[in-house]
């Protein structure tokens, strides 16, 4: 998370989502913005910072960004088995690293919605993940880590628990605008204004390669007919949402 006093704006870190590129583009050419101390972590997160510093969260610019599903589960997929998965990745890998993609993201997929709660401030375990009850909501990890990242954390967990997905439109959705990682270099450009990016920095935002990011094949090698059908039903809300096309 990038909180920016100076210009009011909050971004939101969803992992493998440019967000790592994202952070440092602000850092370095948005005066006034610091890394929070935890990178990914919820809006309310944020909210509450502020509002314990005197600030009004509300008058705040907040934004995130999305991407493609079929290329965000391949990227967090790789991710990991380069050694650099976190304690709740493993969920998908269980204790073999080499265990193929249609595994890891089967078994990752199975996990109902409403059971990837955790403490407010607190980044997912595996012990707490693996404290399931049954659900009558199962979506994907990214469509939870977006809803839960953009409303208020209790109300989202509220809607898995009830089996109902939170519209994106609904007024208590605390963000502003959401970014593309397949074009987050224009994305990020087009609201420099409002992010406080001097012009002179333009050219050097726009040539800056990507950052973070893990070579692999093309995203539509690792899935079967079958396996893109799920990603597509699980993760709908970002495919109808956000224009992405369901077939890999």
């Amino acid at each position: 998370m990038v909180i920016n006093r100076k210009y009011k704006f909050i971004f939101v870190h969803i992992p493998k989502a440019a967000g790592t590129f994202i952070r440092t583009m602000l850092l370095r050419h948005s005066p006034g913005s610091y890394k929070y101390k935890l990178s990914h972590v919820p809006i309310s997160r944020g909210e509450r910072h502020l509002s314990r510093q005197g600030e009004d969260p509300s008058s705040y610019f907040k934004f995130l960004s999305v991407r493609n599903p079929f290329s965000w589960y391949v990227s967090l997929y790789e991710h990991g088995r380069a050694g650099n998965a976190h304690e709740w990745w493993q969920l998908g890998y269980g204790l073999n690293e080499n265990v193929s993609f249609e595994v890891w993201l089967r078994k990752l997929l199975a996990i109902p919605g409403s059971d990837l709660q955790f403490k407010q401030d607190e980044r997912p375990t595996t012990q707490n993940l693996l404290a399931v009850q049954d659900s009558t909501l199962k979506v994907g990890w990214l469509t939870h880590r977006l809803i839960r990242s953009s409303f208020p954390v209790t109300l989202a967990e509220k809607s898995f628990r009830e089996g109902t997905l939170l519209e994106w439109q609904d007024p208590r959705n605390r963000i502003d605008m959401v970014l593309h990682t397949e074009q987050v270099r224009n994305d990020l450009l087009a609201q420099d204004g409002v992010l406080g990016i001097q012009p002179r920095s333009r050219a050097a935002i726009r040539d800056q390669p990507r950052i973070n990011k893990r070579k692999h094949k093309p995203a539509s090698t690792y899935y079967t007919p079958e396996l893109q059908q799920l990603v597509a039903e699980k993760d709908k809300y970002i495919f109808e949402g956000f224009g992405y096309d369901t077939i890999c």
